[in-house]
């Protein structure tokens, strides 16, 4: 039997389907409190922000012409994994290592939950939704560099990680509409994840930091700074 003709994927499905693998990856170590004698937060955190240079690049490729049939819609299934369930469970796992309160468990859980459901009515809106310069909505991209970049910027606190989450629940279903990173400012923010990602402590920590702070920056700013350059797409 031959494959589904649907199945002929393009380097930008490949891309995906990396960031996809990344995702799953990064669900399978958090189950368990260390990998290798190292903190398998610190692997899920990076695999997390590993995942969002993936999904850049996947969307540089396929703005290029290099897409198929599927493209945006692994795209979008793919983004429910790496950006939403790895950062919710990220939040969850952290809790259930260093809470010791049964009401703090349930307080983390419900907010990473919120977080998990926020993203995927946020992607959802985003493959409803006719293509535009600028969509509705905080990427979920986003609110999970933040939350990966944060503990790898030392912010190791269960409940502060889980407050941030709910608030990003929040963030990604309101109507402010969020531009999408043009190339050049993708490809410095990029290079700062590649480095936090590679580097050890205290560089990779210093990085990881400066990288949540471009991130807020783009988060607190970024519609009204992409309007100001008279950059619309």
């Amino acid at each position: 039997m031959r494959p589904h003709p649907l199945c002929r994927v393009s380097l930008a499905d490949g891309v995906s389907i990396t960031n996809l693998l990344v995702g799953f990856g990064a669900i399978c170590v958090l189950t368990e409190p260390t990998v290798g004698g190292l903190d398998s937060h610190a692997i899920g955190a990076r695999a997390i922000l590993l995942g969002a240079i993936a999904d850049g690049l996947d969307g540089l490729l396929a703005r290029y012409g290099n897409h198929s049939q599927i493209g945006a819609v692994l795209d979008s299934v793919v983004d429910v994994v790496t950006f939403g369930v790895a950062p919710g469970l990220f939040v969850v796992t952290l809790a259930n290592r260093s809470v010791d309160a049964t009401g703090g468990h349930l307080l983390v859980a419900g907010l990473a939950s919120a977080y998990v459901v926020g993203a995927v009515v946020r992607t959802a809106i985003y493959t409803t939704e006719d293509a535009q310069a600028f969509r509705r909505g905080v990427p979920n991209t986003l609110g999970a560099v933040i939350l990966a970049g944060s503990y790898l910027a030392g912010l190791d606190d269960p409940l502060a990680l889980a407050v941030l989450a709910g608030l990003f629940a929040y963030l990604m279903v309101i109507e402010t509409p969020y531009p999408g990173l043009q190339r050049v400012d993708a490809v410095g923010v990029g290079s700062v994840q590649t480095l936090a990602i590679v580097l050890p402590p205290p560089v990779g920590r210093l990085l990881a930091g400066l990288l949540v702070v471009v991130a807020l920056a783009y988060l607190l700013g970024g519609p009204s700074l992409y309007r100001n350059r008279g950059i619309m797409k």
